[in-house]
């Protein structure tokens, strides 16, 4: 990694930079001064081990990052000398709760939109049911949100997944347009209960509500359509 740090250092123009691939990245050579150190960047992609060299860039406003672990993520968040500029944040993580959630708000206050990809190896649907439960009983997330996505994903061991009571998803929607009233699509999947609500151009709205797996797996195809579709 350091070699590639020593090659972007000579290109300081750059605003758009994209690092692709699973391979084992080499953590040496990330303490370096931001100071001087890709200093237009502007949109950053790549995996959560470079995050401690682009994080703190006060130029930059769009982050994509995956498979990581949010401890490390947000306390690397928490070190920044003052709240991050950033306005668009698209992460996947291999676990995630409320209290994560808080405090990503804290650190990322210019907020405009927000995607979270969580997949966790175990049966376990009641952890994003009883996050979308809290959800709605805590002051969370940025009020200039526009757009949010939340998505679960299990590696279920048995053919038929565990599904808990339905819930009652209308009302979940009404108390984030509540708390952000500028939100203008919400995506809520928990693999076995979803909900789909964005506002037209032309003010209608277009909403979908699933409440079995089946219907889930049919619709969550439509998320990135949707979304470049703004």
């Amino acid at each position: 990694m350091a070699q590639n740090v020593a090659i972007l250092l000579k290109f300081p123009s750059v605003q758009t930079l994209r690092i692709r691939g699973l391979a084992p990245v080499d953590s040496s050579g990330l303490d370096i001064p931001t100071s001087g150190f890709l200093p237009l960047l502007q949109e950053y992609t790549g995996p959560g081990v470079t995050l401690p060299m682009f994080l703190p860039l006060s130029t930059l406003t769009r982050l994509t990052t995956y498979d990581i672990d949010p401890r490390p993520f947000i306390a690397v968040a928490c070190q920044l000398s003052a709240p991050s500029r950033i306005i668009s944040l698209d992460l996947s993580f291999n676990e995630f709760d409320n209290i994560a959630l808080d405090k990503l708000s804290a650190v990322f206050i210019w907020l405009t939109e927000l995607r979270i990809h969580i997949t966790m190896e175990q049966d376990i649907n009641g952890v994003a049911r009883s996050f979308f439960q809290k959800l709605a009983d805590a002051p969370t997330l940025p009020q200039q949100l526009e757009r949010l996505v939340l998505t679960w994903k299990f590696e279920y061991e048995a053919e038929v997944p565990t599904c808990g009571p339905q819930l009652d998803l209308g009302y979940y929607r009404d108390v984030l347009l509540a708390r952000c009233p500028k939100l203008i699509f919400v995506w809520l999947d928990a693999d076995d209960f979803l909900l789909q609500w964005h506002r037209l151009r032309n003010d209608t709205i277009d909403e979908r509500i699933a409440n079995d797996v089946d219907e889930v797996h049919n619709i969550r195809p439509e998320l990135d359509i949707l979304w470049d579709s703004f």
